[in-house]
């Protein structure tokens, strides 16, 4: 069996978020939208990882994850 590491992914936690946008507006991809309720999501499709979301958020709500899966 063999692991591999995907691509870094932003991922938005919605108790920080506060919907300011800052990090829709960043985005290079625009990955990240607005959800009801004035909460911003990842679109894990579009996301390339930059971290500009998560180096100019105020709140620290998106943060980079990998995920590993295994063959």
């Amino acid at each position: 069996m063999m692991t591999y590491e995907k691509r870094p992914k932003a991922q938005i936690d919605p108790e920080k978020c506060v919907g300011c946008g800052a990090c829709i507006t960043a985005c290079p991809t625009q990955a990240i939208k607005m959800l009801p309720g004035w909460v911003s999501a990842v679109q894990p499709s579009k996301c390339i990882g930059s971290g500009t979301c998560a180096a100019l958020c105020h709140r620290q709500a998106p943060c980079l994850t990998i995920r590993s899966y295994v063959i």
